[in-house]
């Protein structure tokens, strides 16, 4: 076994080692992959409530004029054009709430990525790699069972 192999695998890696990772290793919890295909009740107009966070938390990133121009023009353009109905675009410091109906044939996914994809080109916005998503049609029905106030803002709209 020649002597980069025994270091490599007999013993842990010395500092200043070559073996030894220069970067530190993240300490954030891992997220899970979630579902964002179009379910059924999309098709016939359903109201999404979405959830995009800034990479980095708690700082205001949203909350300055040049940047919440962007963002609502974009919105708005987006929904000039039928790709999504807005009904609220909400800005908050480090993140932004929707409130979005899609055409049946629309991904909602893919919306939302080329959303965050030209925000972050135009106003240089540095977004979470997934967003938040909840079908304001299911918490319809949860309100009536569990009488949620997230279903009473969703049942509002």
């Amino acid at each position: 076994m020649t002597s980069i192999a025994r270091e490599r695998f007999s013993e842990p890696p010395r500092p200043g080692s070559p073996l030894v990772n220069k970067y530190p290793v993240s300490t954030r919890p891992v997220r899970k992959q979630l579902d964002h295909s179009t379910h059924y009740p999309a098709r016939f107009g359903a109201t999404f409530f979405i959830t995009i966070c800034c990479e980095t938390r708690v700082a205001n990133q949203l909350c300055r004029e040049d940047i919440a121009q962007v963002l609502f023009e974009t919105g708005r353009c987006y929904h000039d054009t039928q790709k999504w109905y807005l009904k609220i675009l909400l800005v908050m410091p480090d993140h932004l709430h929707m409130l979005v109906g899609i055409p049946g044939d629309a991904n909602l996914s893919n919306l939302v990525r080329d959303f965050k994809r030209i925000t972050a080109k135009i106003a240089r916005i540095h977004w979470q790699r997934n967003f938040s998503i909840i079908d304001c049609g299911t918490m319809k029905v949860r309100q009536k069972n569990l009488n949620t106030s997230a279903g009473t803002l969703c049942g509002q709209v």
